[in-house]
Order: structure tokens, then sequence, then C-alpha cells
């Protein structure tokens, strides 16, 4: 079901939607998490160092604890994770609903006005992080590794807080397109970096 042209299209939009958010959920309350724990340890770190009589120890533990809670409170780790949250389960109930309409341009009209008014809600993309999304929905679709986009470790690990290196992804897929002038397209949009 939703397996040819634009349904198709929809389906794996919403699909790499739902990842996307999902992966961007783990990672803030990831960072979340390290914050607190980090502020815990050093916090108590710095109670034992105050007992101690070891007033530098105790100083530096205690700016540790200003300086992370600092950062969480700058990048609101929590309320982004939340917000991920949120988007995520909104793309996965859409996708849900997909599963149980029939293929007739009314449905799709309808799913691409709803994926629409959730995108609404999106703050500004991490296209890096996008991409990956793309990648593991195509994956999870059968489309053969050299197809993806070849993502570097870099863009992998640091796409969730900067995006760098889209030119040679650019030029990679205008690679993949010569090549395939003249052969059909293929089943998934995996080789779109734009």
């Amino acid at each position: 079901m939703w397996n040819d042209g634009d349904y198709y299209d929809a389906s794996f939009a919403i699909h790499k939607s739902r990842r996307y958010h999902a992966n961007l959920r783990d990672f803030y309350q990831a960072a979340h998490n390290y914050t607190t724990a980090a502020n815990a340890f050093a916090a108590s770190g710095a109670f034992i160092a105050i007992l101690g009589s070891q007033p530098v120890i105790a100083g530096i533990l205690a700016a540790t604890v200003a300086f992370a809670s600092l950062l969480d409170m700058i990048f609101g780790y929590e309320s982004k994770a939340r917000l991920h949250h949120e988007l995520c389960a909104r793309f996965t109930r859409l996708a849900a609903d997909l599963e149980k309409l029939p293929e007739t341009p009314e449905n799709l009209a309808d799913v691409r006005a709803k994926r629409l008014l959730v995108e609404a809600d999106e703050p500004r993309q991490k296209r890096l992080v996008d991409l990956m999304a793309q990648n593991e929905e195509a994956r999870s679709r059968g489309v053969l590794e050299k197809d993806l986009l070849p993502l570097t470790w870099w863009q992998c690990h640091f796409g969730y807080l900067f995006t760098f290196g889209l030119r040679r992804l650019e030029g990679e897929k205008a690679k993949r397109e010569t090549e395939r002038a003249g052969n059909p397209p293929p089943s998934a949009p995996a080789a779109s970096a734009a």
C-alpha cells in the first residue's frame, strides 16, 4: 500500500520525518541526561572537596556545575527533546493512519495537508540529520547501500550541531543523476541531497 509514485513519496516523507524527529529527540534527551549527570557528579564532588578543605577543587567543580547548567539553560535540551518527541508522535500517528487508507487522490491530498500542518510546527531543519533519516528510511525499504547518500563519519556524529559538506553531497547527487540519465529513476528518493 502507498508504494507507487506520489503515494510512495508521501509515505516516504512521513516516515523520514518520524525518524528525523526521533533522532533529534534522542540527541537532545541524551544531552540533557549527560548535563544532569555531570551536575550531580560535580556538585557531590564540590561538597566533598569543601568538607575536605580543598577550596581549589571545590571551586573547579562548582564552576563545572555552573557551566553545565548554563549550557542546558541556553540550549534548552529538555524542551527541545520534548518538542521533537511530540513531532515524532504526530508523524507516527500520521504514518499509522496511512496504513489504513486506500490509495486514492482524495486520501493523498488529505495526507499531504495533514503533513503540512505538522511541518508548520517544526523548528528550523538540521539538514544533515534529515539526510541521515532519509538514509535510514531508504535502508528500511530495501534500498541498497550504494544508492544511499555517502555521509561521512563527521557528518553523522556532528550533524546534530553543525551543517557542513553539502557541496560534496550535491556533487555526488549530480554525478548519480548523470550516470542514471536514460535509466529509470530508483524506487526511493534516497539519492536526493537537495
